[in-house]
């Protein structure tokens, strides 16, 4: 096959397409589910699988070492697994292959794993170790995991993970065949830090980094091509800004950018216009590394906090819907909400803090929005 290459896009415009399965109606989270054991230090990183009944947790044991867990969440209640001893360092993102075959963990010692999860366990066990000159912020495997002709012919992804994209330290966006445990390509993505990752399709990948920019990369397989510059939306509210996490809108419309500034700016742009179409107030995450998310509808935006708490805000209005404690100290890092049962997952890097599962309960909604009835017609 063709060699594979990145190549930043010559194209704003993402084309607006629905999504390929039906996901539940989500509400906002008002009340705790359950309580999961973390480790010494906490969990600094969280995903379900495409089902929706497996959860994925990072568990943190101090600054030396960093072990992995499922937990299958069944009617019957929570079932843990063994953790496996994963990384010499704090992992900071894990994402799912579509079909729920493979699991990736990166991690700030330098590496990237794709584990090979037996959905029977469910199990874990090492597949590949991708090895980075320093710390690895991002990781995320190509949707859908779809090679094209050229690389089946190639055999690039014939009966094993699909490809992934990945960055950290130096600012470099990596093309990884995780099958062969092969560097396919890589470009030098941003000047500082590169933190976050999302794929528009299986041509596309957004970019986010330290340097406060935001990149669309094309990935092709065409051979004898180079890397060569493309789009990049600079934006003068990013300039000279960390940014923490970007994610694409389920309909693809807005990226979600969460920022590390004095007022933890958290705001989407418009992937077709480039400017900023929405702003979310009310929570702080000072300089903590905290992931912000839509949730599996597209209808809401949810981030922690600095002081333990977890915002959600309509998507649309940008209206602030529920501020809840989540019942840990220090910065809620990360929230994964279940495209299946709605289950919304916390979790916080520091010691003796859980992993906490929270979920809408319809009568709680009710109550408070009666209470609210009573307070309005009280003062008028």
């Amino acid at each position: 096959g063709g060699a594979t290459v990145l190549r930043r896009s010559s194209s704003r415009r993402l084309a607006t397409e629905p999504l390929e399965a039906a996901v539940l109606r989500c509400e906002p989270p008002n009340a705790r589910l359950q309580v999961l054991r973390a480790g010494s230090h906490g969990a600094s990183a969280l995903a379900w699988s495409p089902t929706g009944s497996v959860l994925a947790v990072a568990l943190a044991h101090g600054s030396d070492s960093a072990t992995l867990r499922l937990y299958s969440l069944d009617v019957g209640g929570e079932m843990t697994h063994e953790a496996v001893y994963a990384h010499r360092r704090l992992v900071h993102q894990l994402d799912w292959s579509a079909d729920g075959a493979y699991l990736l963990s990166v991690s700030a010692d330098g590496t990237a794993k794709v584990w090979h999860a037996d959905a029977t366990g469910p199990q874990l066990a090492l597949n590949t170790a991708l090895a980075h000159p320093g710390f690895v912020y991002s990781g995320r495997f190509r949707p859908h995991g779809a090679a094209t002709k050229r690389e089946r012919a190639g055999g690039d992804e014939a009966d094993g993970p699909p490809l992934l994209a990945t960055g950290g330290a130096d600012g470099r966006l990596r093309l990884w065949n995780t099958q062969r445990a092969e560097q396919l390509a890589e470009a030098p993505a941003h000047s500082e830090n590169l933190n976050s990752l999302s794929w528009a399709d299986d041509t596309k990948v957004w970019s986010a980094g330290s340097d406060g920019s935001v990149r669309l990369w094309m990935v092709s397989t065409s051979g004898g091509a180079a890397s060569t510059p493309g789009t990049a939306l600079e934006r003068r509210e990013l300039s000279g800004k960390t940014i923490n996490s970007l994610e694409l809108h389920p309909f693809k419309r807005r990226i979600l950018l969460q920022l590390r500034d004095e007022h933890s700016s958290l705001l989407a742009l418009d992937t077709r216009l480039g400017g900023v179409g929405a702003r979310y107030a009310g929570h702080a995450v000072g300089y903590n590394f905290v992931r912000a998310s839509y949730s599996p509808d597209g209808r809401f935006v949810v981030a922690g906090g600095l002081d333990g708490t977890a915002c959600v805000w309509a998507e649309d209005s940008c209206q602030l819907i529920s501020k809840m404690a989540v019942g840990v100290t220090g910065p809620v890092l990360h929230a994964a909400w279940s495209a299946v049962d709605g289950v919304v997952a916390f979790c916080s890097h520091g010691p003796t803090n859980p992993i906490v599962l929270t979920y809408h309960n319809p009568n709680i909604a009710a109550a408070n929005a009666e209470r609210a009835d009573n307070r309005l017609a009280a003062s008028g």
